[in-house]
């Protein structure tokens, strides 16, 4: 066992800030661009325009459409003028609201993009950072209740009947944390917080578990009280021919 007093992990959480932060720029990029399109619709005006023409250019999920459109600005008629999107039941001869630069009347401004480009900036940013501060919060709840266990919980006595790798997180495929299983008389299973793989905890031996008396969902395993065993608790946990697998999972 490595020396020193062994301390809890908090595993990958920081890449979950990584990720929220990612959503967030995602996020405001998009009101960004969303401001963007606001101010310059400002400057444009708008016009009715008829769909002349619509190109289909490839096949299947690779087909893009070349729309022309006509109309008339200040007196003058403008045919034949790309529109620059496509929209899913757009037909030739349907008539459609376009806005344009007044002072260069063949520069279309792409009403739909205005509309779709900054939604789909802030939704992905939202679920980018969404799901990941549901899970910070998570384990913040969960820490929570760890130190409130701490502070105010009934010390058990319990069997550790396992020692294995903490899946949650990994380091260029390597598992670098390990987690705590013990069990107590009564049968009930208490899974410690994430330590790092070095502290090598032993099976068989006993360890304090903090459980709060009116809510034992609230708990705190002390690893730092984890006893080794001898060898009758040893056989009586590990089963014969135990040895360490590739994951160190079961690891005495």
């Amino acid at each position: 066992m490595a020396n020193g007093r062994i301390k809890e992990s908090n595993g990958g959480r920081w890449i979950l800030w990584v990720f929220v932060a990612m959503g967030m720029a995602m996020f405001f990029v998009g009101v960004a661009v969303g401001i963007y399109f606001i101010v310059d619709a400002g400057n444009t005006e708008s016009v009715t325009a008829t769909v002349t023409a619509i190109y289909r250019r490839g096949s299947g999920d690779d087909a893009s459409y070349d729309v022309r459109v006509s109309y008339t600005f200040g007196g003058e008629e403008y045919s034949d003028v790309p529109l620059g999107y496509w929209q899913t039941g757009m037909d030739e001869g349907d008539e459609i609201e376009i806005r344009l630069d007044p002072d260069d009347p063949e520069n279309i401004g792409a009403n739909a993009v205005a509309v779709i480009l900054p939604c789909v900036l802030m939704g992905f940013g939202l679920l980018f950072a969404g799901f990941p501060v549901a899970m910070i919060a998570a384990e913040h709840k969960k820490d929570g209740g760890r130190r409130e266990a701490r502070k105010r919980g009934t010390a058990v006595k319990c069997r550790v009947t396992e020692v294995t790798s903490d899946i949650s997180y990994s380091v260029n495929g390597k598992l670098p944390n390990d987690i705590l299983v013990c069990v107590s008389p009564d049968g009930k299973r208490y899974v410690s917080a994430p330590f790092a793989r070095k502290y090598s905890l032993p099976v068989g031996g006993e360890a304090d578990v903090y459980v709060l008396p009116d809510d034992p969902e609230k708990y705190w395993v002390d690893l730092n009280s984890v006893t080794p065993p001898d060898a009758e608790e040893f056989e009586a946990v590990v089963p014969e021919g135990y040895t360490e697998d590739p994951l160190g999972q079961n690891r005495g």
